[in-house]
């Protein structure tokens, strides 16, 4: 398995496109680690990883069947770790889209770790189906 880092930064309350489809539909991507921190040691980053970006949601909810990732940080009186939170849905395979939302006021530093996955035909097709947010609502 070959390793990629993402990593740049996005502003408050945006989005924006990491991956866009390459028409490989047997060529997939898989989070391995999402992490997000603010510009100082004062500030707040609240972000989620989505699969596309028509339905991202506002805020974070488990229950869009798009958001695979979420990770938050906080720092108050110096102190930039005061609450750290990130989370993976292990559950998934990045084919089309990656898009990162940041529902923070603030802009927001991110590192994402992926590993490069082969799929075969009906391994694409279960992922392609879930990208297109197969929700429990």
């Amino acid at each position: 398995m070959k390793t990629y880092t993402l990593r740049g930064r996005v502003n408050g309350g945006q989005k924006k496109q990491l991956i866009t489809d390459d028409g490989r539909i047997n060529h997939g991507m898989k989070v391995i680690e999402f992490h997000v921190w603010g510009l100082t040691n004062q500030s707040q980053a609240e972000c989620t990883l989505n699969l596309d970006d028509d339905n991202p949601g506002t805020n974070f909810n488990a229950s869009l069947g798009n958001q695979i990732g979420w990770a938050a940080q906080s720092g108050t009186g110096g102190v930039p770790s005061m609450y750290n939170f990130g989370l993976i849905d292990p559950n998934h395979v990045v084919i089309r889209n990656l898009v990162i939302n940041n529902f923070g006021a603030e802009i927001a530093n991110y590192m994402i770790i992926l590993e490069s996955v082969s799929l075969t035909d009906d391994e694409a097709i279960i992922a392609l189906i879930k990208e297109r947010q197969q929700d429990d609502l």
